[in-house]
């Protein structure tokens, strides 16, 4: 399979992803399960003061180690995702 058809079956899951959630984000859907009544929302203008919002909010404290990668592909992030679990250090 080459690039661009593998780009728009992974758009097009995505999509049907979406179209069966409804556009309701998960935290949401936390919301409303019985029992769960501690969910807080933490939020940014963009993807990357949400990072920093979150990050402040769970308050790493000393680290030993950090895993950082690009914020504008998909696939960093996503390959990162083993290491800093390996690592157990936040990504």
């Amino acid at each position: 399979m080459n690039f661009k058809r593998v780009s728009r079956l992974m758009i097009t899951t995505i999509l049907a992803v979406a179209v069966a959630q409804g556009f309701n984000p998960i935290s949401v859907q936390a919301e409303t399960v019985e029992g769960t009544n501690n969910v807080k929302r933490v939020q940014g203008l963009d993807r990357f003061k949400t990072s920093r919002a979150i990050a402040e909010e769970i308050g790493f404290g000393e680290l030993e180690n950090v895993v950082i990668t690009s914020g504008f592909g998909f696939a960093d992030g996503l390959s990162a995702s083993t290491l800093a679990k390996k690592l157990n250090a936040p990504l």
